[in-house]
Parts: structure tokens; C-alpha cells; sequence
């Protein structure tokens, strides 16, 4: 969203992160006004189920080198990611599962399960 909120076509209220973002430090974090809020947003890279661990192995290899490299830095900053170092695929696997239980209880709680 920040190449459309530094051009004036969103107006951003907060970001989601327990702080405020390096790219955009004018904006505050939504924690600054809920204390404890945090939701920082991630990203995964997924292949098709059935995909060769040796498959998988690579290109984790290449993402991690990748977004370690000073361009994958810039470019996620630039997004308004805060890159951090790429989960191995076994954590991540647990990580989405945690996550998915977590806001499926949101769902749950808010009413709203089953609406597409």
C-alpha cells in the first residue's frame, strides 16, 4: 500500500506492527492508540503439495539469500516490509497452522464464519 499512500490515494490510519515502519514513520502504529496491539503481516512463498523436499530445500536456499541480498532488502523496505530472516519450511508449517487457528477463532467469536 505505501506507493498508493505516498501518492495521496489512501490515507493510511495505522500499520499494523507493534511499531512504527522505517518506510513509513509518519504513520503511527495502531499500538500508539490500542496498547498490546500487534499484527504484523507476513509473506510465504508455497509450492503445490507433493512438491520434492530437495525442490523445496532450493528454493528456500534462494529466497533466504535472496532477501538477505542488499537489492531483496531495498526492495521490501521499499514495500513497506520489514524482512526478516525466511522461516525454514518445517517452522513455517507450524507457524500457518498457529495462525490459522488463531484467526479462525476470531472468525468464530466475530460471528462472521462462513460468509465468502
Amino acid at each position: 500500500m505505501l506507493p498508493q499512500i505516498k501518492s495521496g490515494k489512501v490515507r493510511a490510519l495505522g500499520v499494523t506492527t507493534g511499531k512504527r515502519i522505517p518506510a513509513a514513520p509518519d504513520i503511527p502504529a495502531i499500538a500508539e492508540t490500542v496498547p498490546s496491539f500487534d499484527s504484523a503481516p507476513w509473506q510465504m512463498l508455497a509450492a503445490p503439495s507433493g512438491t520434492p523436499a530437495l525442490v523445496i530445500d532450493v528454493l528456500h536456499t534462494e529466497m533466504t539469500a535472496y532477501v538477505a541480498s542488499p537489492e531483496g532488502q531495498r526492495k521490501l523496505m521499499d514495500m513497506g516490509l520489514l524482512p526478516g530472516a525466511p522461516t525454514p519450511p518445517a517452522e513455517l508449517a507450524k507457524f500457518v497452522a498457529k495462525e490459522v487457528d488463531a484467526w479462525g477463532q476470531v472468525v468464530q467469536k466475530a460471528g462472521i464464519a462462513g460468509i465468502e
